[in-house]
Order: C-alpha cells, then structure tokens, then sequence
C-alpha cells in the first residue's frame, strides 16, 4: 500500500511599516545531524561476516542435481580441511525445500563428527522426489552436508589435536551463508524464480527429533 507524506510548510513574512530598520536575520540554523543507522543484531554478533564474501569454485551436474564447490579461503571448509559442498535440485514449483543434515557435535572435551561434504543429494525421506508419501515430494530443494560440527553456527579453529586427529577447523556459519547464498542466485535464474513457500528441514540425534516428511511449511517472502 502506498502512503502518502503530505509537509505542510508555513511561511511567516514579517512587514515593516515603511518607518523603521528591517528586523536583522536570525542565527543560521546548525547543519542537521548525520545519525548512522544502527547495526542490525545479526550484525553485532557477527552473523552476516560472510554475505557477499563466498563464491562456489566448481559446479558439477548429475541427475538433475547441481552440486556447488567452495573455495576454502573465502570461509567454507569441512573439519579436517575437505572442501564443503552444497547441492540443488531445480524442480517445476515455486516452493523451496532447504534440508540441514545432521550427526554429530564438538566441542572442548568430545568431537564426533562427519568430516566431508559429499556430491549430490540423497534420495531419503523429504528428499526422496519419488516418495508417495512425500507431500514436498515436487518442491525445489537445497542440501546442506554437515562436516564440521558446529551445527551450521560455528567460526572459531581449535590446535588441541582432540581425538589425536590434529586441529578443528568449525565454519558452520560459512557454510550456511554460502549455500543459501547460491540457493538465492540460483532461485532468481530458476524455471520459477521466486519462492511461495520455503520448508526448512533437518534430521539429528539425540536431542533433536527427526523431522517427519509431514513437517509444516512455513510462509516467508522471497529472498
């Protein structure tokens, strides 16, 4: 809806009376302040340090499948130093699946985790375009590997050699903003290049209940 701003501006003109000195100007008016917009919270805690700053190196086609290399200098690599990969399946709707996957976790006294990202997607659960029982079964569909163990949040590299298997190197947060970042360029040159309804989905142990292909979408506006 658009709104309308009307300023109403009133002159005041003042009139001598022909006999007396014109009433001197006031002081000029000081310039107005220039006040910075203040940083958005993700800003603060350093979420968005990686937007615009990561570029996949490589793209690979298979079955319908694209599959996205990123360069490990610009922020995403798995655990161990295997470079990080996301994929994505182009399919004829205008609703979006962006899939986590999950196993594992690390931190200062325990690390199991996976350690590489793998090309393609797997054919499981809401991933599964052939699943009758899929109801996003025709959605379009991003995946994000898990191989560092930071739950898709982490930028910090540990040399305490943990597990006797040398540093930790946890970029979840690269990861994250690099995929949705190529899910987001892919989307606007995409058969249907904007997005009606996006299901975010993930499967995990322990804590974390596995997400059932009956997962409610959630409306957002398109990216």
């Amino acid at each position: 809806m658009s709104r309308c701003l009307c300023l109403l501006a009133l002159l005041c003109v003042a009139c001598d009376d022909g006999g007396g000195a014109p009433t001197p100007p006031g002081p000029e008016a000081p310039e107005p302040e220039v006040v910075e917009p203040e940083a958005t919270l993700a800003t603060q805690l350093g979420l968005t340090q990686y937007s615009g700053a990561i570029d996949p190196v490589e793209e690979a086609r298979a079955e319908g499948v694209i599959t996205y290399t990123f360069d490990p200098a610009q922020g995403p690599v798995c655990m161990r130093g295997a470079p990080f990969r996301a994929s994505v399946r182009e399919a004829d709707s205008d609703d979006l699946v962006i899939f986590l996957q999950g196993g594992g976790a690390c931190w200062s006294a325990f690390c199991l985790a996976v350690t590489s990202a793998p090309i393609g997607i797997p054919g499981v659960d809401v991933l599964d375009p052939a699943l009758a029982d899929n109801p996003v079964r025709g959605w379009n569909q991003v995946y994000l590997p898990y191989c560092d163990g930071s739950f898709f949040a982490g930028d910090a590299t540990h040399a305490d050699d943990l597990n006797g298997k040398g540093d930790r190197t946890h970029r979840g947060l690269a990861h994250l903003t690099g995929a949705l970042e190529v899910s987001k360029a892919w989307g606007a040159t995409a058969t249907t290049p904007t997005w009606t309804w996006c299901l975010t989905s993930s499967t995990c142990a322990g804590s974390c209940p596995r997400t059932a292909p009956s997962a409610a979408p959630t409306a957002i506006s398109p990216a």
